[in-house]
């Protein structure tokens, strides 16, 4: 197939080269043409703007007969001549010569026209299995195609739902998850108690619930009801429209015991940690403290720790009993770090008649921001009127970056009740920037002091017991070099928290001391020295620890003050301890910067 300038379409037919047939009908050059892939067809391109699609099929068909017709028709002109007349020119052996040339050409034209027609219809065949086996595999492949693209978009969608999905469902669970929160509820109606099945009907959000409490108990909560505090839980349920309120509790407003009542579960998608988190840093705000105008008698709190020491011996062996490491709480958030740990004499997390416990908290700066006067606000609801307690304490200035520590004491007298009391910790700060609150739940316990009959005995086991451990440690001591009291730094805080004690100010200087030996130490002497300094520096030079239990920690605070005329100097101190002659141990050693009033 030949196109050009001339505006038409040759067909040709390579073996002979002769043309088949022309296609004529663009008016201007043909650009380029092409044959259907199933060879039917011509497609051709003109400068004229148009495409044209040619028949080729039936002109090879139109071609094919007329080249048969034609050989026809010319072979029948040379048969007409074979078996004509003889003629006058002509011998007799020639025209026999003639006529068996004319049979045997008869022969093979007929030979001839039936190879020509075959070949015709054979073609035609081929031609048209060809178009139906083309046709037939390029449905199947496009059957192919279309099926893997189903699949294709099919999975692809698939996909997108899944993903979908599962965002809708993430995102509802940390909805519900983020609902979780601690709440107070106010008691409708407190109904008659029973006695005889000990509990009360009370009436909270219009239900009533069936709260088991003791007889013992129950008349004083009534008696107080004012100040019963009953807290929840509230959730959103797996709809993410209808709130959950469970795991409520009424805190008996003397002993600070909790009655769990109505429905208990664990909340939808909280882990414990995060639940307990969520329970400590609750920032319930609470009227201040009912016990505060309780009178107080200061004297009659010293007399009682200065009783006699049989009382002492007795506690010395309830502390050998069972002695508990303070537990160290912390509470961190992207701004704040709070340590926080309640430390009492006897270490058995209880606090006892006649007993003092401190609470330390360390706070770590985190931000970027300079806290001005932050003020610790210690205050109980619930607090016996024989615990007496520090009710504040001020940070002046905590830098970025800085962490400082804080003492709050604790004391309950010989009258304090067994109970259990709550505390809240909360924080003040000039322009709000505040760390998170905290509770602390802190055990009393009266210690009653066993019948005087029963004194004298016991004394004299413990007198027994005590002599064969000294026996044990003079023996123990020959060998043994390691000190029996380790003494340990922790932190020197003055009023100005730049670590220098200035005019005016005071400084404590918090160490502390460990009992490694398996025996009780009584009677420990701190002694304070000093090099470089002045009358203007006050201090106490000697400290008496009246007891040190077998492996536990003391926590001691030396006070130094400074005068308005101290001078600007490095102050060295030495602190050393005497004990028994079984004592072995190292000093420490600390410096104190003092700067004089510039003004």
């Amino acid at each position: 197939m030949s196109a050009g300038c001339d505006t038409s379409i040759r067909i040709w037919e390579t073996e002979s080269g002769r043309i088949l047939g022309i296609f004529t009908g663009h008016k201007s050059i043909i650009n380029c043409v092409q044959f259907s892939p199933d060879g039917k067809y011509i497609v051709s391109a003109s400068d004229d703007n148009t495409l044209k699609l040619w028949d080729y099929y039936n002109l090879l068909e139109e071609n094919l007969s007329k080249n048969s017709n034609t050989i026809k028709t010319s072979n029948e002109i040379e048969l007409v001549d074979l078996f004509a007349s003889k003629d006058e020119f002509e011998t007799l052996a020639e025209y026999e010569e003639r006529i068996n040339k004319a049979e045997l050409f008869t022969l093979e034209m007929y030979e001839k026209y039936r190879q020509i027609e075959d070949d015709s219809l054979e073609l035609i065949v081929l031609r048209e299995q060809k178009f139906l086996l083309n046709e037939d595999l390029a449905i199947k492949k496009q059957k192919e195609i279309d099926s893997i693209a189903n699949v294709m978009l099919t999975d692809e969608k698939s996909e997108i739902k899944i993903d979908r999905a599962q965002k809708v469902e993430l995102s509802r669970r940390e909805n519900i998850k983020k609902s979780y929160e601690i709440i107070h509820l106010k008691i409708d109606i407190l109904g008659y108690y029973n006695a005889e099945a000990e509990y009360f009907p009370v009436t909270i959000l219009g239900n009533v619930e069936y709260v088991k409490i003791r007889r013992d108990e129950a008349r004083i909560l009534k008696q107080n009801l004012q100040d019963v505090e009953v807290i929840g839980a509230k959730q959103l349920l797996e709809d993410c429209e209808t709130f959950d309120i469970f795991n409520i509790k009424l805190i008996h407003p003397r002993t600070g015991i909790a009655y769990e009542f109505g429905k208990q579960k664990k909340p939808l998608y909280l882990e414990d940690a995060e639940m307990s988190f969520i329970l400590e840093n609750e920032n319930a705000t609470h009227p201040e403290d009912k016990w505060e105008t309780d009178e107080f008698n200061e004297e009659e709190y010293e007399e009682e720790n200065n009783t006699d020491s049989i009382i002492e011996t007795i506690q010395d062996t309830l502390e050998i009993i069972k002695q508990i490491e303070p537990e160290v709480f912390i509470k961190e958030d992207e701004k704040f770090k709070i340590e926080y740990k309640f430390v009492e004499p006897s270490f058995d997390n209880i606090l006892n008649a006649k007993e003092e416990g401190n609470l330390q908290i360390t706070i770590t700066n985190k931000s970027k921001i300079e806290l001005k006067k932050l003020k610790i606000k210690l205050n109980s609801k619930d607090a016996h009127k024989a615990l007496k307690y520090d009710k504040s304490a001020i940070f002046k200035k905590l830098s970025a970056g800085e962490k400082d520590i804080r003492i709050l004491k604790i004391k309950a007298s010989k009258k304090i009740i067994d109970g259990t009391f709550n505390f809240n910790i909360t924080f003040e700060e000039k322009n709000n920037n505040l760390p998170q609150g905290f509770k602390l739940i802190i055990e009393t316990s009266k210690n009653e002091i066993p019948e005087k009959e029963n004194i004298d005995i016991e004394k004299k086991e413990v007198e027994e017991e005590e002599e064969e451990e000294e026996n044990e440690n003079e023996e123990i001591s020959k060998n043994d070099k390691r000190p029996i009291l380790e003494m340990k730094i922790i932190e020197f805080i003055d009023d100005g928290r730049d670590n220098i004690l200035n005019a005016k100010e005071e400084g404590k200087l918090i160490l502390t001391i460990r009992n490694t030996s398996k025996k009780n130490l009584k009677k420990i002497k701190i002694l304070v020295e000093t090099e470089n300094v002045s009358k203007n520096l006050k201090y106490k030079k000697k400290i008496t620890v009246k007891k040190i239990s077998a492996n536990a920690n003391h926590t001691e605070k030396i006070v130094f003050k400074a005068s308005k005329k101290i001078e600007t100097t490095e102050v060295k101190i030495k602190i050393s301890i005497e004990e028994s002659e079984n004592y072995k141990g190292e000093n420490v050693e600390f410096n104190i910067s003092t700067k004089k009033n510039e003004e």
